[in-house]
C-alpha cells in the first residue's frame, strides 16, 4: 500500500474528505468544509552496503475545519490513528486564522517496502 493510500485509510475514516496537497475548496465553502491535505518529504533510512533498506516519511498532515467547530475530541483521534498506523507520537500545531480552524500534525512514518 503506497503511502497516500495509508493515509487516506487512515485518517479518511475520521474525516472523509483527505486528500494531497494542494486542495482549496471554493470561497464560499472555505469556513464550512471539514477536510484533510497532506504531504510529505521521503528519506532513505537503515542503510546497509550503500542501500536504503527503509523510507522514512516526514509527514505533515493539515485539518481545516469550520470556527466555532469543537476540535478536541477528533484532534484526539486523529493523533491515535496516526499512532495506530506506526507513526511517531505527532506534534500537533494550530495554525488557525480568519478562514477557520486549521490544525497541522507532524510525525515520522518508516516503510520498510523500498
Amino acid at each position: 500500500m503506497s503511502i497516500n493510500e495509508e493515509i487516506k485509510r487512515t485518517v479518511g475514516q475520521l474525516v472523509p474528505l483527505c486528500v494531497p496537497s494542494p486542495y482549496t475548496p471554493t470561497p464560499d465553502k472555505i469556513n464550512s468544509t471539514e477536510y484533510v491535505t497532506f504531504n510529505y518529504t521521503a528519506l532513505g533510512d537503515d542503510f546497509g552496503d550503500d542501500t536504503a533498506n527503509a523510507i522514512r516519511y516526514l509527514l505533515q498532515i493539515h485539518w481545516f475545519l469550520p470556527t466555532g467547530t469543537n476540535p478536541m475530541k477528533k484532534k484526539k483521534q486523529i493523533k491515535r490513528a496516526l499512532l495506530d498506523m506506526g507513526c511517531t507520537y505527532p506534534e500537533v500545531f494550530d495554525a488557525s486564522d480568519e478562514d477557520g480552524q486549521h490544525f497541522a500534525f507532524e510525525a515520522e512514518y518508516t516503510d520498510g517496502d523500498v
